[in-house]
């Protein structure tokens, strides 16, 4: 037992060393409390009671401490269990989703090669020993680099799929591609065209493929990772290849040309209808776009890639964006609410006992309950709204309410009754903008160490002329 808690407080002072310093400025207040309030210093002069007060001194602060300790187990409690409801990323869920919806999308380049039939004659032996002559024909190959032009168009909308609690990135992608191929060779050859078919994908609709305008389809040969067809070419022959579908993914898509060849005349557009400019990320290992513009009144972009007489194999494309989990700015405000819980405690006793009303123990208990129930009230709540910025109105403005209550209203310092308005109403704010919740957590300890310094001095610049008695209730 003594070795869990032993771990659990390291833990604390490893995540947040400056809270740590504060609740330990905290506990020492108090204990210099319970010796002032009893008159320590004067022990000799009225025969103090060591026993009795030793066990005071010793048992407030660590009933200050047990209270920090029980606000934060049942708000990490409430946490988790939002968590495991809201927004709860899993692998498994991942792939059930990818074999339901798609895969990532990895369309490469079209394939083409020539060859024709060339007649061998050779000298064998038949059955009876004679030599003689056999003709057979032989496929020969002619390396070329045959695709002149690429034009693609690509419109990927996403269509956010959700699997359990959480929800993945999903998109649905329009495909229209128009190669240019030519036969350099100075004969006919069969030219066999081959396009990949992105791995693992669940369907690809309207699939169509076209040669100078017509339709492919008696010609195709399909397997699962690619489509073929062969058709004959005469010398300097130009043939226009048209392939559309429409498919769907998760996560990225990318567009590859695959075997190490010059790129000529290479233009490739890849429109995000929903996707503006700040939301544009890319897939590892992939080439920057050439240009982009903002489309859909700067709700979307238009990325595109030109090359002419280039050598790459790297692709191009989008990794999308993660999709907003139900729940995500109330689990952000959850995850951080212990850490505003403890700061409030510790602030609030160390003012009181500044003030001259001393620390109470049932006082501490009130507003640390009033506390975790914001929370678990505005984790119960916030499915009934569309965002999470009413039901943390409707938490916060009930726990104020009550702190002041508790805290004698008008009767108690100022500085108290500003506490619980900072740290119930707009601390948990703070968990919103993700990328500089860190620094802005950070600030408040810091503003709360500098509080602490001015209340010391105020204090003993402003000593209480009386100290209230001990409550332990």
């Amino acid at each position: 037992m003594f070795e869990t808690i032993f771990n659990h407080v390291h833990n604390w002072v490893t995540e947040a060393p400056w809270m740590a310093l504060i609740i330990v400025v905290g506990m020492l207040v108090v204990f210099w409390w319970v010796l002032q309030a009893n008159d320590v210093p004067g022990w000799s002069k009225r025969k103090a009671k060591w026993l009795g007060i030793t066990v005071q001194a010793i048992a407030l602060p660590l009933l200050l401490f047990m209270v920090l300790w029980g606000m934060r187990v049942i708000l990490a409690r409430t946490e988790v269990d939002f968590r495991q409801q809201h927004g709860r990323v899993s692998d498994t869920n991942r792939e059930s989703v990818e074999k339901i919806w798609g895969r990532p999308h990895v369309q490469r380049d079209l394939l083409v090669s020539h060859s024709y039939q060339q007649p061998v004659t050779e000298e064998v032996r038949d059955n009876l020993g004679r030599i003689v002559k056999r003709t057979h024909m032989e496929q020969r190959e002619v390396p070329q680099n045959s695709i002149v032009r690429t034009r693609g168009e690509f419109v990927l909308t996403r269509s956010e799929r959700q699997k359990g609690t959480a929800k993945y990135p999903g998109f649905v992608l329009q495909c229209h591609l128009a190669y240019s191929v030519k036969n350099f060779a100075t004969r006919k050859t069969d030219a066999e065209f081959t396009f990949p078919l992105s791995p693992g994908q669940s369907k690809f609709d309207n699939f169509k493929v076209l040669v100078n305008g017509e339709d492919q389809s008696s010609r195709l040969s399909l397997d699962a990772a690619n489509a073929n067809w062969t058709l004959p070419m005469a010398p300097g022959q130009v043939d226009e290849v048209d392939i559309t579908y429409t498919s769907q993914g998760l996560q990225r898509f990318y567009y590859q040309v695959a075997d190490v060849r010059e790129i000529r005349d290479f233009h490739l557009d890849l429109r995000l209808p929903d996707i503006p400019q700040k939301a544009v990320n890319y897939p590892e290992g992939c080439i920057p776009p050439t240009t982009i513009e903002p489309v859909e009144n700067g709700h979307g972009s238009l990325l595109a890639w030109k090359l002419d007489r280039a050598l790459t194999t790297r692709g191009m494309g989008i990794a999308l964006p993660d999709p907003s989990q139900p729940g995500k700015d109330v689990s952000r405000m959850l995850r951080n609410a212990w850490h505003g819980g403890m700061l409030l405690l510790v602030l609030l006793a160390i003012t009181a006992v500044a003030f001259g009303l001393g620390f109470s123990v049932l006082r501490t208990v009130l507003l640390g309950s009033i506390y975790a129930g914001e929370f678990m009230l505005l984790a119960a709540i916030s499915d009934f709204f569309p965002n999470a910025w009413l039901p943390w109105l409707l938490a916060a403005l009930g726990a104020i309410a009550l702190s002041i209550i508790v805290l004698g209203g008008r009767r108690a310092p100022r500085p108290m009754l500003v506490l619980p308005v900072l740290f119930m109403g707009l601390y948990p704010l703070l968990a919103l903008p993700e990328d500089v919740s860190a620094s802005l957590f950070l600030s408040v300890d810091v503003l709360a160490i500098i509080y602490l310094a001015v209340l010391g001095i105020i204090a003993l610049r402003h000593k209480p002329l009386k100290e209230e008695p001990i409550q332990t209730e």
